[in-house]
């Protein structure tokens, strides 16, 4: 990402426009258990995001930084359920499609940061008031009722989604 972003920058700056998007993840706002390797990498995008676009601001280029919660790929396919984050375990994963479309959104509005489903920015919310609320937040979401209510369990797992798709 850092690479990439290093390749194309002079050429946005040139232009005096463009948008860069950078995939994190809400765990690059609020870590898990279980994951505290991918929160770090996660965490990283988001904070590489924040700096280029102060970096960049005035120049014409923008930066969108998108959050999603548990998409449906392949990433956690071999994952055995309780190895995943306790939060994820009753949570629908967000088809790519709704992930693709948010981005999609978010260049053409300008978005600075996007997280999906919206309902999880209760979860950053917390987190950013205090980390105690934010370990509340993700200790209730290891409820079903709980993840069903702020709409992030709609009744199928992650595996029953994935094994369900004929795409993956």
């Amino acid at each position: 990402m850092i690479n990439v972003t290093q390749r194309v920058l002079p050429i946005l700056r040139r232009q005096g426009a463009g948008t860069i998007v950078n995939m994190s993840s809400v765990m690059g706002r609020k870590a898990f258990a279980r994951f505290g390797s991918y929160a770090i990498v996660m965490h990283a995008v988001s904070a590489f995001s924040d700096s280029l676009r102060q970096e960049v601001a005035g120049h014409g280029i923008r930066v969108s930084a998108i959050h999603p919660a548990l998409t449906a790929t392949d990433l956690l396919r071999e994952a055995d359920e309780t190895e995943m984050p306790p939060p994820f375990r009753h949570m629908t994963p967000l088809p790519p499609e709704a992930v693709a479309r948010a981005v999609v959104a978010a260049v053409r509005r300008g978005k600075q940061r996007v997280v999906l489903p919206r309902t999880a920015n209760m979860l950053l919310l917390g987190e950013a008031l205090s980390p105690r609320i934010g370990d509340a937040i993700a200790t209730a979401l290891t409820k079903r009722p709980v993840a069903a209510l702020l709409g992030m369990s709609r009744g199928g797992t992650y595996h029953e989604t994935i094994l369900s798709r004929p795409d993956f």
